[in-house]
């Protein structure tokens, strides 16, 4: 019984997070509603909700065992993935959030304090000897795919899908990820990838085939290079599943805390409270890269020793680490840079289109011959597999990284725009293509509140210039 209240304490310490991060101030109750004298809540501010689930998950701590002690996977709440999840909620509590007055964001009040927590529970995980890093950032994804557990507990806590119908599941892996138009791994790829992005990755870092999907399968199951604004996210795959068809419901696990997470929010944590990294934050943030890195050690680079110099770091690096895990938005709020990086990522998108600044070398076009697509084969093979047309002394590593020479389609191959597809209405300008359109710097941080609930309840009221 002791272990169902530290779950059910976990649980309600996350629903109060999903929904402060999404709608600010909410109404709060920790007791039944039957045991209410007044069911008509006004708003509680979200500094004195992230406390008491803060308390709450410490409570929980206590209550629920650790993986090795009972909690056998991660769809089971571990007492793990309670201090992950604390640490989270810490993070966000020290960082900033949109206020009701002043309609400004604004950090919370004693950060410190809330860096220490974060510390504390990540330090605890990290030497409790119960998780580890999977040495195979594909691995770990790939397990979600087949309901078994990562090889090193890297997953501490997962989101667990039933499959088979959509009351125990949802469309991850139908929806998102690789498109599939063949009839045996029929999937949407409903999710765009930017381009940008892409190359925010070296061609060195195995993350980047993983996190982002350039080709489709076609209906006789080769591989069709895409234009760069019609990309996918990658992570989750249909055909990494055994399930064949037109199913839309596949039963891949969610991924909500990871091990990786762990280390790069205790590195952060560290450089806060210590203004500056310690030997330790370091390693943490070296272990991550050189996961990324493997086979080729050597361009894993140099982390900054300075504070600023290591949070821009970590910001870069939690990038590219969590790509397609709905982390980004939310850290980028917490760090109030959304503004910042959706105005970056405008200007790198204008670049991009010009073949200027960073992309001064890509190709306006590719030429390519489709290949058969094998899903036993690993992200990174089935892009080498693809047979493109390299101009002289270009290896095909670097193929996506190599200006386009005058040439007409060599026979066999298929032309495809790459930085051609690029076009300003895909910037800016349009309200259906255009990237981040409706965005609102010190509004749109924050979802409104549906009209049926607020006309549900006379004591809430619709904030943040809604």
């Amino acid at each position: 019984m002791d272990r169902y209240l530290g779950e059910a304490l976990t649980l309600r310490a996350q629903f109060y997070s999903d929904l402060i991060k999404n709608w600010g101030d909410v109404p709060f109750q920790d007791v039944p509603s039957a045991d209410l004298p007044d069911l008509y809540l006004a708003k509680t501010d979200r500094d004195v909700i992230y406390d008491k689930i803060l308390d709450d998950l410490l409570k929980a701590e206590a209550l629920v065992p650790w993986r090795s002690e009972g909690a056998t996977t991660a769809q089971r709440i571990s007492k793990g993935a309670v201090k992950g999840l604390r640490a989270r909620i810490a993070l966000a509590r020290a960082g900033y959030s949109l206020r009701r007055a002043p309609q400004q964001m604004l950090q919370g009040s004693n950060p410190q304090k809330y860096y220490q927590i974060a510390y504390d529970e990540c330090k605890d995980i990290m030497t409790s000897g119960q998780h580890q890093l999977n040495p195979s950032y594909e691995g770990l994804f790939r397990s979600l795919h087949t309901n078994t557990q990562d090889a090193t507990n890297e997953v501490i806590y997962a989101i667990g899908a039933f499959g088979g119908n959509s009351k125990t599941d949802s469309k991850i892996g139908y929806y998102n990820g690789l498109r599939h138009d063949d009839t045996d791994w029929k999937s949407s790829g409903g999710i765009s990838a930017i381009p940008v992005y892409f190359y925010e990755f070296t061609k060195y870092d195995l993350r980047r085939d993983i996190n982002v999907a350039i080709f489709r399968v076609n209906t006789t199951k080769q591989e069709e290079l895409q234009t760069s604004i019609n990309w996918n996210d990658g992570k989750f795959r249909k055909s990494w599943t055994a399930i064949t068809g037109t199913s839309q419901n596949l039963g891949i696990d969610w991924p909500l805390l990871r091990y990786s997470d762990i280390l790069l929010m205790f590195a952060e944590a560290d450089n806060e409270l210590h203004s500056g990294p310690s030997t330790e934050a370091i390693n943490a943030v070296m272990s991550v890269r050189q996961r990324a890195y493997a086979g080729n050690l050597g361009q894993v680079g140099t982390i900054p020793t300075d504070k600023t110099g290591f949070f821009n770091y970590i910001v870069k690096e939690r990038q590219l680490e969590f790509g397609g895990e709905g982390l980004r938005k939310y850290d980028l709020i917490r760090w109030n840079l959304l503004e910042t990086k959706i105005n970056e990522t405008k200007a790198k998108l204008t670049q991009f289109m010009n073949g200027t600044g960073a992309y001064a070398n890509v190709p306006e076009y590719i030429f390519y011959k489709k290949v058969a697509y094998t899903p036993t084969k690993t992200a990174q093979q089935n892009i080498s597999d693809i047979d493109f047309y390299t101009a002289t002394g270009v290896a095909k590593a670097d193929i996506f990284y190599s200006p386009n020479q005058s040439v007409a389609t060599p026979s066999g191959y298929t032309k495809v725009n790459w930085r051609l597809a690029m076009t300003q209405p895909y910037i800016s300008g349009d309200p259906v293509k255009s990237y981040a359109y409706y965005f609102q710097p010190n509004k749109r941080e924050l979802l409104p509140l549906a009209l049926d609930v607020v006309n549900s309840n006379y004591n809430l009221t619709q904030d943040y210039g809604y």
